[in-house]
């Protein structure tokens, strides 16, 4: 233990040399108590993170500071526009609002599962996201020195829900393909249910990514967006060959019904799909105003419920995404006899053990049908055993 005195004024005191200037004057910090037992122990803990390398120039560094300070340094130059957008709308949503004011050489564990607990009963793969961001924020913010250290180690995932997916039933289905006859999302839509397409590869697909050759249209998917503050930004597309910095592509047989649609489209510029006002790509508010009016008049054509112009009671349930049509795509593949690697091949999936999960939910439909078959089928039989 370093030497220590006690002043005129009754408290003890010592001063700790932390490390030099640039211009090699010593940095102290200075411990002092009035008490020789608080002392001595605050004396100790600060010849522990001396030890430790804990730089105590940033003693005052709030979560919030830190946060600014790790995303700038350590997300923004590494990641793309999108998944940094996450990091930041996680932390600004989640996290410092309930752990942001306290200064990180203070948060204790139990606050960060804290923040976790907060989840409980939401979304897993954005509590995963959470957890993970602040395992990332706390293990640098030891690795620089700010913590003695690294407290995110055993964070806890609360119960949360899963999101699931499922393909459109017959009645949606029917009320879908009807409706895109006429509607002005109608050709977006189709995009989706019949060549499996993701929302963002919609926005990114040009005329010229489309072969008319009779008998063998196809369509190769090479680009989709992210979309940063709104605007879309195109990127590269991962497929099952992606390897590390490698982006892929696929080309897709497009489906009959939507080859007549795709004739009957005027080219409005480079893009497929257009803004009403432009020949540029779409927006995020662009996609989402499309999807909401599309399912709007679906909802109200299968029989929902309207008063003063607004949906009162639902037809169409309230969970369907476009992602359910690329979802229905798949199963669909699946029902004409396309096998795995295909269909994975098809979809764009980076990983087999994606499409082997819907291949599952097609299987366990598939028998459930079997299942209705076979009973049906001996029901039939007894009524003619009782005539």
């Amino acid at each position: 233990m370093v030497a220590y005195n006690k002043n005129k004024d009754g408290y003890y005191r010592a001063s700790i040399i932390t490390g030099y200037t640039t211009d090699g004057k010593q940095k102290r910090v200075t411990v002092r108590s009035k008490k020789l037992v608080d002392f001595k122990e605050k004396l100790r803990a600060a010849e522990q993170m001396q030890k430790q390398g804990y730089d105590f120039d940033s003693r005052n560094i709030t979560v919030l500071d830190w946060a600014d300070q790790w995303l700038e340094t350590y997300k923004k130059p590494h990641v793309r526009g999108h998944c940094f957008e996450t990091y930041e709308i996680n932390i600004r949503l989640h996290i410092n609002p309930l752990i942001g004011h306290i200064k990180m050489i203070n948060v204790m564990p139990y606050m960060l599962q804290e923040v976790l607990n907060e989840q409980k009963g939401k979304s897993k793969s954005n509590t995963e996201k959470i957890k993970f961001c602040l395992k990332q924020m706390f293990k640098r913010a030891y690795l620089n020195g700010i913590t003695v250290k690294d407290i995110s180690m055993d964070l806890i995932l609360p119960e949360t829900t899963e999101g699931s997916r499922r393909p459109l039933t017959t009645a949606e289905r029917e009320a879908f393909i009807k409706m895109a006859d006429n509607h002005r999302s109608g050709l977006w839509v189709m995009m989706m249910l019949y060549c499996g397409l993701r929302p963002e590869e919609t926005v990114a697909l040009m005329w010229n990514d489309i072969s008319f050759i009779e008998g063998k249209e196809t369509m190769t998917i090479s680009r989709a967006v992210e979309w940063i503050k709104g605007r879309a930004q195109i990127k590269g597309v991962k497929g099952k060959d992606q390897k590390k910095g490698k982006e892929t592509q696929r080309t897709i047989p497009i489906a009959p019904p939507l080859v007549e649609k795709l004739k009957e489209t005027t080219h409005r510029g480079l893009y497929v799909f257009t803004p009403e006002q432009s020949d540029g790509m779409l927006t995020n508010t662009n996609l989402r105003r499309m999807w909401k009016s599309f399912k709007r008049d679906v909802d109200i054509a299968m029989g929902a419920t309207v008063y003063r112009n607004e949906i009162i009671e639902h037809a169409l349930s309230e969970e369907v995404t476009p992602y359910y049509l690329r979802h229905t795509c798949c199963t669909d593949w699946f029902e004409m006899g396309l096998d795995l690697k295909m269909v994975q091949y098809l979809m764009g999936h980076a990983d087999i053990k994606t499409t082997a999960n819907i291949y599952i939910h097609f299987t366990e439909r598939s028998v459930a049908k079997a299942g209705d078959i076979i009973r049906g089928h001996f029901e039939a039989r007894d009524r003619q055993g009782t005539n």
